[in-house]
C-alpha cells in the first residue's frame, strides 16, 4: 500500500490455508475448509473499493470459509458456503469509527459451477453471498448481497 492510494503507506500480512475432504458423503462431493489471518498496519480508513481483502486500517483479522460442493452431473456443480470472519482494531483510521472497533462477519452464499465452457478445464463459476457485518460501531453495521461470476482457467 502506498500514498498515491486513498490512504497512507502501510504493510500488510495475509496467511491463508485450504483443505479439501472428498468423497465425505458420496462420489465426487468434497468439503473444502479455508482458514486466514490478516493483519493490517495501513494508516488511513478510505477503502479504495468495497469488499476488498487488503483495505486501510490498523487490524488483526481471523477467519475461515468452509464450502460443500456436489456434483449434480458431468458438467455442473452446486456448492453452499459460509465464511466467518472476525476484525479487531488497533487504530480503524480516518472516518472508521472508534479505537475499539470490533467487527464480526457472517456471509453464507451458493455457488454453481458450470465446467469445461469454453475448453477443457475453463469453469464459469456463479457465486451469491449474503454478507452481514456486525460492529460495535452502529454505523458500522451493513449487509450486503454481492454476485459474482468468473471464469476459472487451470493449466
Amino acid at each position: 500500500y502506498n500514498s498515491h492510494f486513498t490512504a497512507d503507506s502501510g504493510w500488510y500480512v495475509h496467511v491463508n490455508g485450504r483443505w479439501g475432504i472428498p468423497h465425505v458423503f458420496g462420489g465426487g462431493d468434497v468439503i473444502v475448509i479455508s482458514p486466514w489471518f490478516r493483519w493490517s498496519d495501513i494508516k488511513g480508513g478510505i477503502p479504495v473499493a468495497l469488499n476488498t481483502e487488503a483495505e486501510p486500517g490498523r487490524y488483526t483479522e481471523f477467519g475461515a470459509d468452509f464450502a460443500y460442493y456436489l456434483p449434480v452431473s458431468e458438467r455442473v456443480v452446486l456448492g453452499a458456503d459460509i465464511t466467518l470472519a472476525d476484525r479487531n482494531y488497533r487504530d480503524p483510521g480516518i472516518a472508521s469509527g472508534s479505537s475499539d472497533r470490533h467487527d464480526t462477519v457472517v456471509a453464507p452464499g451458493v455457488t454453481v459451477i458450470y465446467r469445461h465452457v469454453l475448453w477443457y478445464q475453463s469453469d464459469l463459476r456463479l457465486q451469491y453471498r449474503h454478507r452481514d457485518n456486525q460492529s460495535n460501531d452502529s454505523t458500522r453495521d451493513f449487509q450486503d448481497d454481492v454476485v459474482t461470476a468468473n471464469i476459472d482457467t487451470r493449466f
